[in-house]
Formats: structure tokens, C-alpha cells, sequence
């Protein structure tokens, strides 16, 4: 079994030992009036992570849209390249988008800044030994933050015209 296998199992142990201990089986710990509310409250609020303390809209009335998420891929090359192996790439993207109407006035105009962390080992690298990234958000693969986005755009006549400029992804228009 592999460490990571293993970490997984012990995980799962606990957590059951836990609900074990409790003296509640699973199935009457998720139906339980406290949990269920709360996990519903949390499945239907409009964002994962709630409102902050009033934080969240407090800046985006001021003009201010923090945003952030995480992907991992993973991979796996069973047979074939170099040598079997499977490897997991996780990208880390936080940033916030602007509305300058509210901060300075411009109809229309919104600033985009996005920073990203990725890590991990792409199995394109070690176990297939082909140039095409297997894991798409691996890119270029330095473990390092990245400025992933600072773009200006500009929405004209009624939104059916919108120019936007700067450093982005393609296919982020």
C-alpha cells in the first residue's frame, strides 16, 4: 500500500472512529436537526466560504470582488513512456476584479489581477516522456507564484462592444 494510500485509510479510521464514538452510526449524524441545517445553510449560501463577517460585501459594494480556487489534475501513466507513475498538479488562483465605475467612476471599466501557485510533478516529465502536457494546468511547472492575470476591460455601448487589454490567459476574454 502507498504512503498515500495509507494516509487516506487512516483518515477515513479516525473519522469513523470518531462518529463511532460519539455514539451516533453515520446516517443518524447527517440527519441530525444541527448538521443538517448547517450543511444546507452552506450548500445554498452563494459563496463556499460565506460572507466573512459582512467583509465580502462591504468590498464588493466598495467596488472589490476578491475571488479565489484551487484545481488539482491527476494523472496516472499505467504502462507506455519512460516508466508507469502517476503524479497530482494543483494550481492556487486568488485575486479580485475592480469595478471602476464604483472606484473611479467608469462606467464599464473593470481591472482584473489574478496571481497563481502551482506545484507538483507532471507525469508528462517523468513517466510518458512526451513534450503535450498531459495535466493542463501544469504549464510550464515552476513551483512558484505567477502573476496569472493584470488586464484593463472596457465595456461599450451597452455592453455589446468589450475591449479589454493586458497580460491574460487566452481564452480569458
Amino acid at each position: 500500500m502507498s504512503i498515500r494510500a495509507s494516509l487516506v485509510s487512516g483518515i477515513l479510521l479516525v473519522a469513523l472512529g470518531t462518529v463511532r464514538a460519539s455514539g451516533l452510526s453515520a446516517p443518524a449524524l447527517l440527519e441530525s436537526p444541527s448538521l443538517s441545517k448547517s450543511l444546507s445553510d452552506w450548500l445554498t449560501q452563494p459563496t463556499m466560504t460565506g460572507d466573512w463577517g459582512g467583509a465580502r460585501k462591504s468590498l464588493i459594494a466598495y467596488g472589490i470582488t476578491p475571488f479565489a480556487f484551487s484545481i488539482q489534475e491527476y494523472a496516472n501513466n499505467f504502462s507506455g513512456g519512460i516508466r508507469p507513475g502517476d503524479s497530482v498538479t494543483r494550481q492556487y488562483t486568488s485575486g479580485a476584479n475592480f469595478d471602476m465605475a464604483k472606484l473611479a467612476g467608469i462606467d464599464g471599466g473593470t481591472v482584473h489581477v489574478a496571481l497563481n501557485y502551482r506545484d507538483g510533478q507532471s507525469v508528462s516529465a517523468f513517466a510518458t516522456g512526451n513534450l503535450l502536457q498531459v495535466q493542463a494546468n501544469y504549464g510550464a511547472g515552476e513551483d512558484a507564484f505567477r502573476l496569472a492575470t493584470l488586464s484593463y476591460e472596457q465595456k461599450l455601448a451597452d455592453g455589446r462592444i468589450v475591449v479589454q487589454g493586458g497580460f491574460f490567459p487566452v481564452g480569458n476574454d
